[in-house]
């Protein structure tokens, strides 16, 4: 509530935050100009409109709650491009009980029930212990070295996939949808964002084609999950 006047600026340039935005340690600038400035700041950006950041989670929860809240799709859109331009749940700018989407949100309540829950234990269990046997015990038993972000995101891909959809998803599926998934964040989320010309050029760019090639791959796993449950 209020004006946007009232919330701090940070004290950068709109050249200097489209560096910052669109650098590999993207995250770590805003983490301290939201530590610096506060926990809900405006930036400059050269696009109509005050832009802000909001690190704070109750306050992104009720802006997204939010039914009368703005969310543009030149911001909220731009992962529609993950998805091959398809509106899903998590993609969709409508939010509240009117949302074409309300009904799916509840659909996926049921998921969470005690009984499915102990499900989800169990198979994060038997994932968890085959992997500590097959990749850990290995690496200690020979002194090697473990990337261990890659290694989880691989369990738990195979986790979610496994225990919410009953679809275990081979070793080539998995290395292919997080290559893809990186290459459409790269190009969708990053790269176009910063600049509005690369959403109308991409078709034509090497890179834009690659990664909507991605996003159908993408597209095309989620298929073959679905069918598989």
């Amino acid at each position: 509530k209020g004006k946007a006047e009232e919330v701090p600026m940070a004290p950068h340039g709109w050249l200097e935050t489209v560096r910052a935005f669109t650098a590999t340690t993207s995250p770590d600038w805003v983490l301290d100009v939201t530590r610096r400035v506060g926990p809900v700041c405006r930036v400059r950006l050269p696009i109509p409109g005050p832009v802000f950041v909001v690190a704070d989670p109750e306050v992104a929860r009720t802006i997204l709650a939010d039914t009368s809240s703005y969310k543009p799709g030149s911001i909220y859109g731009v992962m529609r491009g993950i998805t091959a331009g398809v509106d899903t749940l998590f993609t969709t700018l409508h939010s509240g009980p009117a949302s074409p989407w309300a009904a799916a949100r509840k659909g996926v309540v049921p998921a969470f029930q005690p009984r499915c829950l102990e499900h989800f234990r169990t198979v994060v269990e038997a994932h968890f212990e085959a992997w500590a046997q097959e990749v850990l015990e290995p690496l200690a038993s020979s002194g090697g070295h473990l990337d261990i972000c890659p290694e989880l995101l691989r369990l738990t891909l195979s986790v979610i996939c496994d225990a919410g959809f009953g679809y275990a998803m081979r070793p080539d599926e998995t290395e292919q949808f997080l290559a893809d998934i990186e290459e459409t964040c790269q190009e969708y989320v990053r790269r176009q964002p910063a600049n509005p010309l690369r959403a109308l050029l991409s078709p034509v760019l090497p890179e834009g084609r690659s990664a909507a090639r991605a996003a159908e791959r993408v597209m095309q796993l989620g298929a073959r999950v679905l069918d598989a449950h």
